[in-house]
């Protein structure tokens, strides 16, 4: 072939030969790669979910079929039904107002506490902490004879304040130790600074110290709502 030949157009006609294709055994090793971690973090969901799952099908089941391993049955609302017919509502707003009001008062009182006994220095600090730990510790049926009596005199059997004042006696105790941690962790050179700015003690804990302790202060809230 002379150069003139071999400088020529190619035809209209000429088609590059088909790049090779991968193999399908190659494009599904490909995508597992690729969709590996999508994987193996929707099988950890099932696995951590799969409590929660069996409790909403047996929410569903037959009352005749809870105790039944078999996975097929004909869904119904029946446990719902009986649930609204009886006097649920009234126990579960009950459970909610004691819990509310025993959490409230125990960040109320907790959290300055605990702020107390991280930035004030005194000679039994760390005693009285223990001390106050210790009162967790302590099993609640000593408490059922002096909280009784204490109650018939105050009048405040069968209420819900007196309930609330009950779990508050165990929840102060770890407001306060949580508390502490996350205070501790608050670098006190950012208190000195908002002195130094005109802040007071406490304008200093409300405006600084605080706002920067707020995701132990709603962790610490979720546990005593659900110790209480």
């Amino acid at each position: 072939m002379t150069n003139a030949e071999a400088a020529l157009p190619l035809p209209s006609t000429f088609t590059p030969p088909p790049a090779a294709r991968p193999l399908p055994d190659a494009r599904r090793a490909g995508w597992l790669r690729r969709h590996a971690r999508g994987l193996v973090a929707v099988a950890l969901l099932l696995v951590v979910m799969f409590p929660f799952l069996w409790l909403v099908q047996l929410a569903f089941r037959p009352s005749a079929d809870i105790f039944e391993d078999r996975l097929l049955f004909t869904p119904t609302l029946e446990g719902f039904r009986s649930l609204l017919q009886g006097n649920f509502l009234k126990s579960f707003w009950n459970s909610l107002a004691v819990s509310t009001l025993s959490t409230g008062l125990s960040l109320l009182i907790g959290v300055p506490a605990a702020y107390a006994l991280t930035r004030w220095q005194f000679r039994w600090r760390r005693q009285v902490a223990l001390w106050i730990l210790v009162t967790r510790m302590a099993p609640p049926i000593a408490f059922t004879i002096p909280f009784f009596l204490a109650y018939r005199w105050l009048g405040l059997q069968d209420t819900i304040v007196g309930l609330a004042i009950v779990y508050l006696t165990f929840n102060l105790a770890i407001v306060i130790w949580l508390m502490q941690t996350f205070f501790e962790a608050v670098p006190t050179a950012l208190e000195e600074a908002a002195y130094i700015d005109g802040c007071g003690v406490w304008q200093a804990f409300w405006r600084i110290t605080l706002p920067l302790a707020a995701p132990g202060l709603a962790a610490t809230a979720v546990l005593c709502f659900i110790f209480s």
